[in-house]
């Protein structure tokens, strides 16, 4: 049995182990509470987010997942930084990227 950590609600600083039974149902969720979008800024990228036609959108809390949607945002840091990823492989080619605290809060 294959098992992966991920941080989760309440866990702080400690990981759970989430089975791949639970990821399944988590990807299962997610195809079906969300829409695949495309975005003005990055209109290569096709991905699956939450707006206002998403049930989840709504919720304060998403009881069926075991941790916050925040995925589900395409936040415009991480737009701007697609953008230029995207815009100038040269200056990326064979390096790593990290987006680190490109979100809005």
């Amino acid at each position: 049995k294959q098992w992966y950590q991920r941080r989760v609600r309440g866990a702080g600083p400690k990981y759970k182990m989430i089975s791949r039974k639970v990821l399944q149902r988590s990807h299962e969720l997610i195809l079906k509470n969300t829409k695949v979008r495309t975005k003005d800024i990055v209109p290569e990228l096709s991905l699956h987010l939450l707006d206002k036609s998403c049930p989840w959108y709504h919720q304060t809390e998403v009881p069926e997942l075991e941790y916050d949607p925040f995925w589900s945002v395409f936040w415009p840091g991480g737009q701007v930084l697609s953008k230029f990823v995207l815009d100038n492989t040269n200056v990326v080619r064979n390096k790593n990227v990290l987006d680190i605290g490109c979100g809005c809060g």
